[in-house]
């Protein structure tokens, strides 16, 4: 009986609720209905007609939308899901005349994600994939209530060019769909996009229009291939910062306008070949025009506080003698350019960084009198020794990559300071001055095919990044001294069985070592800081013994080895990345079930019946 009257009092209670809701709905319908007479919503103050939009868009993104305060919506966008999901098949004869086909493509899951990252520290930018040109046009209302500052396009190099203008269209339009907003150009700083946005086709050739109202922007950052003029860039008074790759762009004049303009990249315009219209921009700091054009370097000469120039592989550029006035420049890439005369920069203290790659030996005579440098890279040249580098007193970073006439390094002694060595693939045979360079930091051997013993680097106790990779060593006890080491690549060493050596290096965090004849990983044992190993194709490796104690670890790679199981793994409770692919020795995979952090396991052709345990933890393979 008590039973029966709670329920009638219960079910008093929600026919009550529900006539309650009902008024309130009512009330609800009669003032909107009000409003929507008047054209407005005051709640949202939102057109009626927009706030139809709105229902259309909602199921579109996240629920950051929701949110009144666009740091909130930051914040919320910040902590879901981004960018977007995979979708594949494979396998679907209806689909694919060869069942064998498989295809995986990327479907957009948001159209608008919000980012905070070291270039937007202080304030939020705003990333749009405009591929759903249909969403990006119903969600402008809400990026002019958020007073967009910074806009990022993601998406446009796969799109038709008339959906791309669309798309920019909605999105730079001068008109305030909100009382409470404000149209993108009236507030809109910075526009980038790191994929092309309009592609080279014959006969299509395009303007920047789009930008005639965004009078406020200080930073642009486009791929536009078939732009043939930067017309409209004049109307940018207040721009800073431009990056421009534009195949079919011939001049600059109509930079003359922005005399704020502080850094120039126009890397890739293939056929520009006269930079006038710099020559008013003295404020400029960094240019680059890299693969391009150009020949004369006159206009450069009223840019007084130039400090970075990078002309690589600008080969109708053959003298530096325009130069000789910018007295603020510290950084020249000349890499594979026309140049042939260095002398226009002899005694020329201010300059520390210098690229000449790809010149002939001939044209780096004279290097000895820039004695300011700090780096300098000779890669691929036919240099054959450093013996006039001795003078470069405060030289730290010194590129000698791919040069095949070096045999020696007779004369490195002399550099004090040396800090980074790059010997990739040159021919030297004698690595014993190796021994004088004490405070080396990074050591980049890879291909030097006569290195066979690392006694000479057994001094050198302050690297942290030593490559070996494609050498002839076989023992690493001389590196035991070298306490820091954090990086190590030891990849086709064909020559290497062990690791013996590293027992000391308990500053290693990564570890490569592909290719090689390893057959256990015991020596590891005291590596503790290791977050990412890779011992790819090392068939004589059978066990993992010595890496229960690296907890830490968050990626590796085991692919084609002959592990036969993954016990010591059990203490890795911060593994990420596992890769087991092609581990044909391997039968189980039931010690991952403690690895509640994994999220990516490769596990292609194996021998394994039972995928539970991965399953369980929702990884990707």
């Amino acid at each position: 009986m008590p039973s029966d009257c709670h329920f009638l009092s219960l079910l008093v209670f929600l026919c009550g609720l529900g006539w309650y809701a009902a008024r309130l709905y009512r009330g609800f319908r009669k003032s909107v209905k009000t409003n929507e007479e008047k054209g407005v919503n005051e709640w949202t103050v939102v057109n009626s007609n927009a706030l139809k939009l709105v229902m259309t868009y909602l199921p579109r993104i996240s629920c950051a939308v929701c949110a009144s305060d666009r740091n909130v919506r930051a914040l919320v966008e910040l902590h879901g899901p981004v960018d977007s999901y995979g979708v594949s098949w494979r396998g679907l004869v209806s689909f694919f005349k060869n069942n064998r086909y498989w295809f995986k493509g990327r479907m957009c899951s948001h159209v608008v994600h919000f980012e905070y990252n070291e270039d937007h520290e202080h304030y939020v930018q705003c990333i749009v994939d405009v591929r759903d040109v249909r969403a990006v046009e119903l969600v402008v209302w809400w990026l002019q209530l958020a007073k967009v500052r910074s806009l990022h396009l993601k998406g446009t190099q796969i799109m038709k060019r008339s959906h791309t203008l669309r798309a920019l269209s909605a999105l730079l339009t001068d008109t305030s769909l909100t009382s409470a907003g404000s149209a993108l150009p009236a507030v809109l700083e910075e526009l980038t996009s790191s994929e092309r946005l309009f592609p080279c086709i014959e006969g299509s050739n395009q303007n920047l229009d789009f930008l005639s109202h965004c009078k406020h922007l200080r930073k642009i950052a486009l791929t536009c291939e078939s732009i043939v003029s930067l017309k409209e860039i004049e109307k940018l008074r207040e721009l800073e910062a431009l990056r421009m790759s534009c195949i079919l762009l011939r001049n600059v004049q109509p930079l003359n306008e922005c005399v704020r303009l502080q850094k120039l990249y126009l890397n890739g315009c293939k056929n520009l070949r006269s930079l006038e219209g710099v020559e008013r921009l003295k404020e400029l700091v960094e240019l680059s025009a890299a693969d391009s054009q150009v020949s004369d370097l006159s206009p450069l000469s009223g840019c007084i506080h130039l400090a970075s120039l990078n002309l690589n592989n600008c080969t109708e550029v053959h003298s530096l003698s325009s130069l000789k006035q910018l007295r603020s420049l510290t950084e020249l890439r000349l890499s594979k350019s026309g140049m042939c005369d260095l002398r226009p920069l002899f005694h020329y203290a201010v300059l520390k960084h210098l690229n000449i790659q790809g010149w002939p030996t001939a044209c780096v005579v004279g290097l000895e009198y820039l004695t300011g440098l700090t780096e300098l890279c000779l890669s691929s040249t036919d240099v054959s020794d450093i013996i006039r580098l001795r003078m470069l007193k405060g030289l730290k970073r010194l590129d000698l990559s791919f040069c095949s006439s070096l045999n020696t390094l007779e004369g490195i002694e002399s550099l004090p300071v040396l800090r980074e060595l790059l010997l990739s693939r040159s021919k030297v045979r004698d690595f014993s001055p190796l021994t004088h360079c004490v405070q080396l930091q990074k050591l980049d051997l890879c291909g030097c095919s006569q290195l066979s013993s690392l006694d000479p680097l057994r001094s050198l106790i302050d690297l942290t990044e030593l490559d070996l990779s494609s050498t002839n060593v076989s023992d690493l006890s001389p590196i035991s001294p070298c306490a820091r080491l954090a990086k190590l690549a030891l990849n086709s060493c064909y020559k290497l069985h062990s690791l013996h050596g590293l027992e000391a290096v308990t500053a290693l965090s990564e570890l490569s070592a592909k290719h090689t004849y390893v057959t256990d990983l015991r020596p590891l044992a005291d590596c503790v800081r290791l977050r990412r190993i890779n011992v790819n194709y090392s068939f004589n490796l059978r066990s993992l013994a010595g890496l229960e104690r690296i907890t830490d670890l968050l990626e590796l790679s085991l692919e084609r080895t002959n592990v036969t199981d993954l016990m010591p793994l059990i203490g890795c409770v911060h593994l990420q990345k596992l890769n087991v692919n092609y581990c044909f020795s391997l039968r189980s995979l039931k010690e991952l079930d403690n690895l509640t952090s994994l999220t990516s396991l490769s596990c292609n052709y194996l021998s394994v019946s039972n995928l539970t345990v991965p399953l369980r933890h929702a990884c990707t393979y």
